[in-house]
């Protein structure tokens, strides 16, 4: 979204009538101004707004908790690291940057040293409190210093350029939030014996080069620095080689799911989630062990799997579609919410669990009740009837996730009148709404107190 700004202006002129414009010959009289004005509205002027640099959470990328207490200090430098260790891409950078802060602690530093730490990806992590002294092995004081630090060894390669892209933008941050000039934002070994930042990344600064990537940024509107707490991993339920049910009308599931999910990512890109993604964009059909760990490994905070429902083979039925016969029911309808407690994060599945459902009854969706039934087949236990919130551990999608994890069955497309509604936008609308709701309540409440160190 763009700002605009419109302003009705007022042009004056001034005509300044002299003695041939009415006074008489010879006369004193000093001139008279007539004054016209004319209104005329502007065009639009577009205001740039800032570059959004997004920063994933200590939480997220599953920081220990600091070790002792910080010294605080106010920022009015900023001082450019290296960590002087190779990364290598094909690691995971949440596991680079434990492995970082424990170094750090084995130090006796009490959290990693640095504020923010950015990978070769261009992945910015949050670091210590920007309220806490950062720590240095070597001989400068960095209190009042804003540590940004890139991840690599730069006497040996060069930063990446996603790398120096989001560093450019981390730094017109700090330098507007600050007050830092550009050309003062200097490297390590400007403030002591030591070969930090690395000789590339240096002779990028000290050329004034990234000086003027972070300038650029500056003039285009600045940057704002915003922590990723909720970002939707979506998961599209089955593959196309193993479609799931079949709806009354003979539509394999999985095209349900597809559709469904897609939807979904576009309706939370719309709204003030941090970010939303499809876990399989190309459709190659996932294992289902490794979606929900692709997620975490994406930097997902929450993790959504789309479903599309049936019934035992006892209530089916038959029609003819198209010349076909086709089994059907419409013994149930409704939607249906599963968590696992075999996933490393049960209480925040609940939680999500019930914002979701909360959020459908409020929109007056109503659950399916026939995952309960003491039948083969179904039998799942209730988290919560009232909200279509069921238990089971049995799902591998929800028992290898790291994350908060729900597996959402959208409706019950063997059911007639309920795959014709799902089968169109407006049917769909209703449940991606309340979906969408649904998240951000969650996210909201997620964000309180975790046991991180504030930004």
């Amino acid at each position: 979204m763009h700002a605009h700004a419109t302003w009705r202006c007022l042009f004056v002129l001034v005509l300044l009538v002299g003695p041939g414009c009415g006074a008489s010959p010879g006369s004193e009289e000093p001139a008279v101004p007539v004054v016209a004005v004319a209104a005329v509205d502007t065009v639009p002027v577009p205001v740039a707004e800032p570059v959004v640099v997004p920063v994933v959470p200590r939480r997220v990328w599953g920081a220990d908790l600091p070790q002792g207490a910080f010294r605080t200090h106010t920022i009015s430098a900023i001082t450019v690291h290296h960590t002087a260790v190779a990364s290598r891409a094909d690691t995971d950078g949440r596991a680079r940057a434990r492995a970082h802060t424990r170094g750090h602690l084995e130090r006796g530093w009490p959290d990693l040293a640095y504020h923010l730490l950015i990978d070769g990806s261009g992945v910015v992590r949050q670091g210590r409190p920007t309220t806490a002294i950062g720590d240095t092995g070597t001989d400068y004081d960095p209190t009042g210093h804003l540590l940004v630090t890139l991840e690599g060894n730069f006497e040996d390669h060069p930063p990446t350029e996603a790398q120096l892209e989001s560093t450019a933008r981390v730094l017109a941050w700090g330098s507007a939030t600050y007050g830092v000039p550009v050309s003062e934002i200097d490297g390590h070994k400007d403030h002591a014996s030591t070969a930090c930042p690395g000789e590339s990344l240096y002779r990028l600064l000290a050329s004034g080069a990234l000086g003027r990537r972070v300038q650029e940024v500056l003039d285009a509107g600045g940057a704002r620095r915003s922590l990723q707490d909720c970002v939707v991993g979506v998961d599209v339920g089955h593959s196309a080689e193993r479609a799931g049910a079949t709806s009354a009308r003979g539509v394999p599931e999985h095209a349900f799911n597809r559709r469904f999910a897609q939807e979904l990512v576009a309706a939370l890109e719309a709204e003030p989630v941090d970010g939303a993604f499809l876990l399989d964009p190309d459709d190659v059909g996932l294992p289902l062990k490794d979606r929900a760990p692709l997620a975490a490994a994406r930097e997902a905070t929450v993790f959504l799997s789309i479903h599309h429902d049936s019934v035992q083979p006892r209530y089916l039925q038959s029609w003819e579609v198209d010349g076909a016969q086709r089994p059907y029911s419409d013994a149930f309808r409704g939607h249906s919410l599963f968590i696992s407690d075999g996933g490393a994060d049960p209480e925040g599945s609940e939680r999500l669990g019930r914002a979701l459902g909360g959020a459908l009854i409020e929109a007056g969706r109503q659950p399916t009740a026939h995952h309960a039934e003491a039948i083969e087949g179904e039998g799942r236990p209730w988290v919560d009837a009232a909200l279509g919130l069921y238990r089971y551990d049995g799902l591998a999608v929800l028992r290898t996730s790291s994350l908060p994890a729900v597996l959402v069955e959208v409706g019950v497309i063997v059911h007639r009148d309920e795959e014709a509604s799902l089968a169109t936008a407006a049917g769909r609308a209703p449940m991606l709404q309340a979906l969408v709701a649904g998240v951000s309540a969650y996210c909201v409440s997620a964000a309180g107190p975790s046991g991180s160190p504030a930004p």
